[in-house]
């Protein structure tokens, strides 16, 4: 079963309000509609599962943060897209989200845009207790 770590947003995931993360690579084992688990802290002793899930779709992504553009596939998307990217993904704004991607991975990221299955979503109890309930 894919499992993905989360170490930033963990409030905007746990309360269903980040449908979707980028990522580097595709996770070993993800495939549309197979079991997903979401955790923070994995790998250590301080470990937690945060919620269990589906793999949704997932669309390959790059990130150029020196143009400030975003592509989903072969789709360049528009100022306001792009503001709602970085809004789902748990940005405040598209310039927090290019200072990240810049500050993480440099001018240009070639990644993976990977979609939860939001109709299957159901947080942990301690992260509904940690990170407060869905909205």
């Amino acid at each position: 079963m894919p499992a993905l770590n989360f170490t930033v947003n963990k409030e905007q995931l746990v309360r269903g309000e980040k449908p979707h993360t980028i990522r580097r690579n595709i996770p070993r084992g993800w495939a549309l509609g197979k079991p997903l688990s979401l955790y923070e802290a994995q790998r250590t002793k301080s470990c937690h599962k945060l919620v269990d899930t589906f793999c949704g779709a997932n669309r390959p992504i790059k990130i150029n943060t020196f143009s400030y553009a975003v592509s989903v596939g072969e789709r360049v998307l528009t100022s306001p897209e792009i503001i709602q990217l970085a809004v789902f993904d748990g940005f405040q704004n598209n310039r927090e989200f290019f200072d990240f991607f810049r500050k993480n991975y440099g001018e240009i990221f070639n990644g993976y845009l990977l979609f939860f299955n939001m109709g299957s979503f159901t947080p942990t109890p301690y992260a509904l207790e940690k990170y407060g309930k869905r909205k």
